[in-house]
């Protein structure tokens, strides 16, 4: 019986010897080659009249001789040009303001006799006003610009409000000094999609009763005199878009870094055009 045993096993081993080496002879290889993993990139392409701009975008807005009740607006459009990246968080942000005096020919002091008499005090007519003082802290005239903004938020070609009141002096309603140093948040931007964004701004008139002063009727020609504190008043500001991977939280910083000046590649697909 041990013999017999122990010849099977001998067999056993010889047929796996001879299984092992007979696999062992055929091999096929297939090679995958120039394999890499790398990061996109977020590209913000700011639309102004139809002309994408990277950098430096143009001036938007250069309104002088402004009065009581003057509006303007302008439009623009950001296009997420990235890479690699699906959706992204856009935002507006106004920096960097500076009130100073709007110097002319006429007064190139910047300063006018009403806009003295408003502030200071002084006749007005027959009529003795006390002044008001001068108006705001830091940057007078961005505390009486009334500013609104709108956005087309889901791509649909239509603007919603997003900020501020579309009726001047409403519930509601913002002034250009709010937005200093605001990341005001526009939604997402999906990759290769653009969308399109508007802010308008308006002088009101400042009515004598709000400061606690009603001297002259609503119809005389110096109705809401407090407003000539404003006159030749300026006010600079920069106007800057931000594309982000993650959304802000409030009060959270931007660092800014230079960067080198990007190469003009388009990386979004040109559609083919339909025969």
């Amino acid at each position: 019986m041990r013999k017999i045993l122990f010849s099977l096993v001998v067999i056993a081993v010889a047929i796996g010897l001879v299984a092992g080496g007979t696999l062992g002879s055929f091999s096929d290889i297939e090679t995958s080659e120039d394999n890499y993993f790398a990061t996109g990139a977020l590209d913000l392409r700011v639309v102004v009249d139809g002309i994408e701009y990277d950098q430096p975008v143009p001036i938007l807005i250069t309104t002088g001789g402004a009065w009581p009740c003057c509006s303007k607006d302008f439009t623009w459009a950001i296009h997420s040009n990235s890479s690699g990246q699906g959706t992204a968080y856009a935002y507006l942000h106004i920096k960097d303001l500076n009130c100073s005096e709007w110097p002319t020919d006429k007064h190139p002091t910047g300063r006018t006799e009403p806009e003295n008499v408003s502030e200071n005090g002084g006749w007005i007519g027959n009529v003795w006003v006390p002044g008001i003082g001068p108006l705001g802290q830091n940057c007078s005239l961005a505390d009486y610009v009334e500013v609104y903004v709108e956005y087309d938020t889901n791509g649909n070609g239509q603007l919603e409000l997003i900020y501020g009141n579309r009726t001047w002096g409403g519930i509601g309603t913002k002034y250009l000094s709010d937005l200093d140093c605001k990341w005001l948040s526009l939604g997402n931007v999906p990759n290769c999609m653009t969308r399109s964004g508007k802010m308008a701004m308006h002088i009101s008139d400042l009515p004598e009763e709000d400061f606690g002063f009603d001297f002259f009727p609503n119809n005389s020609p110096v109705n809401d005199w407090p407003t000539n504190a404003l006159m030749l008043d300026q006010v600079t500001f920069t106007i800057e878009w931000g594309l982000f991977q993650q959304a802000l939280t409030p009060g959270q910083k931007v660092y800014y870094r230079p960067t080198p000046t990007p190469t003009a590649t388009m990386i979004c697909p040109t559609p083919t055009a339909t025969p």
